[in-house]
């Protein structure tokens, strides 16, 4: 058992290790393909969503230098930075 830090829903709580699993897969299955083996660099789709912003997250922890994040709006993209989009 984990406790639910305050302010977080159950939802938003049960939601983490799926957006999280999904991005370290993600990433994984990319590392075995051979992408990002050459490059420092990121481009995560949707990068204001649940999986957007894990990925973003990950990626600063995993030492990508640029990552960047595309989104709808500039109130998206501006979220999607303040999680770790570098552009």
């Amino acid at each position: 058992c984990v406790p639910i830090v305050e302010g977080v829903s159950v939802t938003e709580a049960a939601s983490l290790p799926l957006v999280f699993c999904t991005s370290l897969a993600l990433m994984n299955a990319s590392k075995q393909r051979g992408h990002g083996l050459l490059s420092p660099s990121l481009l995560v789709h949707a990068a204001s969503g649940g999986v957007g912003t894990a990925m973003l997250q990950l990626a600063r922890l995993f030492g990508y230098s640029l990552r960047f994040g595309s989104a709808g709006t500039h109130a998206k993209r501006a979220f999607a930075q303040r999680w770790g989009a570098t552009q």
